[in-house]
């Protein structure tokens, strides 16, 4: 089963070696917090999010920069990955830097660590425009979120899964007990006033694929002032190999 992964991405993704993929230092030039990371994995359970959603992106997250949040003891010069996770990273297991606890589950922890042990192989940014939502703004309304989800569990709820990767399941109810990748990125964007939420697409209703795609997204007002165009826009591509 694991052709079938290169086999999705070589038709979903730019050419690897083309001029769509970034450095890493170009990728910490360009991005800031709040905007948002897909990963496209090669395991079996990225292909079967992938199938589900016909996407190569089977996981999401939100950059983070240790210079912002100065509250936090993050080391400034550090780019950080939010996430939530039950990727059992074994010996490559990195701190949570919200709570200092080795665990997966919701945790903070520094990107480019994040690709030790782990099979996914391109990351996409999905940039937030500085003008509309300024960092400051960000900055404020992630504080206490973070706070807030310091030590979540992952998502226990295996049916919530289904349910933000088909839609047609029906309704659902928001459930924050316990988050799953692109719910936590939904929740926090509804924190910040971006997205708005509402009874039929609670955070849970969000699959990976969701943010990769920000016409489609019910963006609030606030982040739509001075024009119709999303606030959230494509950006570089990494490539891990």
């Amino acid at each position: 089963m694991d052709f079938i992964a290169p086999l999705i991405h070589s038709f979903m993704l730019p050419p690897v070696g083309s001029s769509a993929y970034c450095s890493r230092s170009a990728i910490e030039h360009s991005t800031a917090t709040g905007d948002i990371l897909l990963f496209a994995g090669r395991g079996a359970l990225s292909i079967a999010i992938g199938a589900a959603t016909r996407s190569p992106w089977s996981h999401v997250g939100m950059a983070i920069w240790g210079r912002d949040f100065p509250e936090l003891s993050l080391d400034p010069e550090t780019l950080y990955l939010l996430e939530s996770t039950g990727y059992n990273f074994g010996r490559n297991r990195k701190p949570d830097a919200l709570t200092g606890a080795m665990r997966e589950d919701v945790r903070l922890t520094p990107l480019w660590d994040r690709f030790v042990g782990y099979s996914a192989r391109v990351m996409h940014v999905m940039h937030l425009d500085l003008e509309r939502v300024p960092v400051e703004w960000r900055r404020e309304r992630l504080l206490p979120f973070m706070r807030y989800v310091a030590g979540a569990d992952y998502e226990r709820g295996r049916l919530q899964l289904a349910e933000a990767a088909f839609k047609w399941l029906g309704p659902t109810r928001r459930d924050v007990s316990s988050l799953f990748c692109s719910e936590l990125v939904a929740e926090a964007y509804m924190f910040m006033l971006l997205l708005e939420f509402t009874r039929t697409r609670p955070s849970n209703r969000y699959a990976p694929d969701d943010f990769a795609h920000p016409e489609t997204l019910p963006w609030a007002r606030m982040s739509v002032r001075g024009g119709a165009v999303p606030p959230l826009s494509h950006g570089e591509y990494y490539d891990n190999e």
